[in-house]
């Protein structure tokens, strides 16, 4: 009798074609259920990497913001649900709006969304969240800030592979000494990031991204010099030393034609440092002008309080003029980007310190003594009060979506001064809840 085909060939007898079909179906599956594996993994470690410095955050501005005893209660509140609801006569309800508090379990779903109310009127910085957390809500009409939004699809970051960090760029919120420290501690790198990327990033391959932010009304100050300077007339003279610098400013100039005033009786750079800067120390370098306290008898600051008075604020002549949040979200949609922690750029040092303990970096003691510092070329001693708050006015976006206190010259501005709202939104968010969306009460009333 005749041995049959697998007695002859043993165990490693070649498989039928249907035979290796079915085992080529299972080596498929096999992959993507590791696959599949390995990416809820990254999601899970990504999630929980971040939550550090969330929660570091947290409990720094709890710590540097709030009384001792309100930061106790705040805490308290978090792990107790707020029993206090808005009725008919708008309980909790103070002169300043709604009382932040109970705003702040609202927006974490501690405490339920009034039934009557459509949305909650607040003074800024009255939340007791964070700035990234506040940023989270905080969705920008694009047709509205246009103009402070760029439709690119990607953002400009400094991106440190080794440490999976990533910074976003904010001019004029210590971005300068930002980058230094990304390129000369994180072995960072500046890229266009896409959008999409950065996300998937984030929420895949445990990438923290942070940024700084400033008062509003000071970085308007710094950012109104900087963009004076940038479009002078004095650009237009540098052809020969700066070709692309001076083809850029005759493409732009065009910008300044609503505010014909700001450069009057002014040609070259001197003729702007008469105003500002003692003339023995126009001698030689221009730079010496930038660490001298100014002498602004006025010129300067009339043009200044003129040009707030003329502008809206939806239409900036350049970018340092630009909102922090049209920064800080996608510029087609207006969404926020994932962005793990704001730190104060006013504390930029203890920022980028707490940063590198989290990361297992070690900065020199004097390893950040960098930045692009000058003094004030116009004499704000001679900027009146209205000036200022309707800067803060123009700044509503940032007090709003970033939580950041009025200085107190804007607080006293009960007539038109500056409310966010809470808006619930019909779009049902992912938990079953309302969707609630920060933004300034004056864009929709």
């Amino acid at each position: 009798m005749e041995p049959s085909p697998v007695a002859a060939g043993g165990g490693n007898a070649p498989k039928s074609p249907k035979g290796r079909r079915v085992s080529a179906r299972h080596s498929v599956l096999g992959w993507l259920l590791l696959s599949l594996s390995c990416t809820v993994a990254n999601v899970f470690v990504g999630h929980r990497s971040a939550n550090p410095l969330r929660r570091w955050e947290r409990r720094h501005y709890e710590d540097n913001h709030l009384p001792p005893k309100r930061a106790r209660r705040q805490r308290r509140r978090g792990r107790e649900a707020n029993e206090m609801e808005l009725d008919g006569a708008d309980r909790g309800h103070r002169r300043d709006g709604v009382d932040g508090g109970y705003l702040t379990n609202i927006l974490r779903g501690i405490a339920p969304f009034p039934a009557q109310r459509q949305r909650l009127q607040y003074r800024p910085g009255s939340l007791q969240v964070p700035p990234a957390e506040a940023l989270q809500y905080c969705r920008v009409d694009t047709a509205r800030y246009r103009n402070h939004l760029k439709k690119s699809p990607a953002v400009l970051v400094s991106y440190s592979r080794r440490h999976k960090l990533i910074y976003r760029n904010v001019p004029k919120s210590a971005s300068s000494s930002a980058r230094y420290a990304m390129e000369n501690y994180f072995r960072g790198e500046d890229v266009r990031m896409l959008v999409d990327k950065l996300r998937r990033d984030v929420h895949t391959r445990n990438r923290t991204v942070v940024s700084f932010v400033r008062d509003p009304l000071d970085r308007f100050y710094s950012s109104y010099e900087e963009a004076y300077y940038r479009m002078g007339p004095w650009m237009g003279l540098v052809g020969r030393r700066k070709p692309m610098l001076a083809k850029w400013y005759h493409k732009t100039k065009h910008r300044m034609d609503r505010y014909p005033y700001l450069y009057q009786n002014m040609t070259t750079l001197d003729d702007y440092q008469r105003f500002y800067c003692p003339e023995e120390m126009r001698k030689g370098s221009p730079k010496k002008c930038n660490n001298v306290k100014t002498i602004d008898e006025g010129a300067l600051a009339q043009r200044f309080e003129q040009f707030v008075r003329d502008y809206d604020g939806l239409d900036p002549f350049d970018i340092h003029l630009n909102l922090q949040t049209t920064n800080l979200v996608d510029g087609r949609t207006g969404e926020p980007l994932p962005i793990a922690v704001l730190y104060n750029a006013s504390e930029a040092e203890r920022g980028w310190r707490d940063i590198a303990k989290h990361k297992g970096v070690r900065i020199p003691r004097n390893g950040l003594a960098v930045g692009r510092k000058a003094s004030r070329r116009v004499n704000l001693s001679l900027v009146s009060d209205e000036t200022k708050r309707k800067i803060c006015r123009l700044m509503a976006l940032d007090y709003c979506c970033l939580n950041l206190a009025l200085p107190e010259v804007c607080r006293m501005d009960e007539g038109e001064g500056v409310y966010c709202a809470i808006e619930k939104q019909t779009k049902r968010r992912e938990g079953g809840g309302p969707r609630l969306v920060i933004h300034p009460w004056e864009e929709y009333t």
